[in-house]
C-alpha cells in the first residue's frame, strides 16, 4: 500500500502512518527519505490533515513572516546550501526528523513491525564524482539505526547510472522509470537477503 502524499515531510508521513496505516496491521513499513523531508512548515496553506496547528498557523501573514525568517537564516548558514541548512544538527528541520523517527519507532514497537528507511540521493546534472552529500547520507543512516530501523542507501545503486537518465528533467530531480526501477530492485534484493523481515508469521 502506497501512503505517499506530495509535499509530505517525514513528520507528516509518520502521523499519516499512525492514524491510517497502523490499523491495517502491516508486516513491514518502508519509509522513503529524501533531503527535503525535514519539516520547515507551516509556511504553506494548511493542508495537512493530521497536524494540530498552533494559533498563529491560521494567519497567512504570520506564516509569511515565518518563511521570510527561515529564508534569512538559510542564507547565513553553510553558504546558502539548502540541504545542509535543513540537516543542521541544532536546526529545527533536523530535530523534526529525530522526533519523527522516534515516534515511528514507538508506534511500531508493540506490534513488532520492522521499518526500512530508503535514503535517496540528491540527483543533479553534475557527475557523480562531484557528489557532495555523502555525509548527510551517513547522518540519516545513523539516526535511523539509532531507532533500530534497517537502512537501504540508494546512492551506490544510483551511481551505476548517468544522472541524466535518472532525472525527469535537468531541473527536476524526481526519478524517471529507470530511477524507480533501481529503487525497486535495491529493495527487493535487500528483502531477499533478509526474509525474516517479511516472514514473521507462524511457520516462518
Amino acid at each position: 500500500l502506497d501512503f505517499g502524499v506530495a509535499g509530505y515531510t517525514t513528520a507528516d508521513e509518520v502521523l499519516a502512518f499512525r492514524h491510517k496505516g497502523l490499523a491495517l496491521e502491516p508486516d513491514l513499513v518502508v519509509l522513503g527519505y529524501f533531503f527535503n523531508d525535514p519539516d520547515i512548515e507551516p509556511t504553506q496553506p494548511l493542508q495537512r490533515h493530521f497536524m494540530t496547528p498552533e494559533w498563529w498557523h491560521h494567519s497567512a501573514f504570520l506564516r509569511w513572516c515565518a518563511q521570510a525568517r527561515r529564508d534569512a537564516q538559510r542564507k547565513r548558514v553553510e553558504g546558502n546550501d539548502h540541504w545542509r541548512w535543513l540537516h543542521r544538527p541544532e536546526g529545527a528541520g533536523w530535530k523534526s526528523v529525530e522526533r519523527a523517527f522516534a515516534d515511528l519507532a514507538e508506534t511500531t514497537a508493540a506490534p513488532r513491525v520492522p521499518v526500512i528507511v530508503l535514503v535517496f540521493p540528491l540527483v543533479s546534472p553534475r557527475p557523480w564524482s562531484e557528489y557532495a552529500y555523502r555525509d548527510l547520507h551517513e547522518q540519516v543512516r545513523a539516526e535511523a539505526e539509532r531507532n533500530v530501523f534497517a537502512v537501504v542507501d540508494l546512492l551506490e545503486r544510483y551511481m551505476e547510472h548517468e544522472p541524466a537518465d535518472l532525472m525527469i528533467a535537468p531541473d527536476d530531480f524526481h526519478p524517471t522509470p529507470l530511477g524507480h526501477g533501481v529503487v525497486g530492485a535495491a529493495l527487493a534484493e535487500y528483502l531477499r537477503e533478509r526474509p525474516e523481515l517479511v516472514c514473521r508469521g507462524e511457520g516462518g
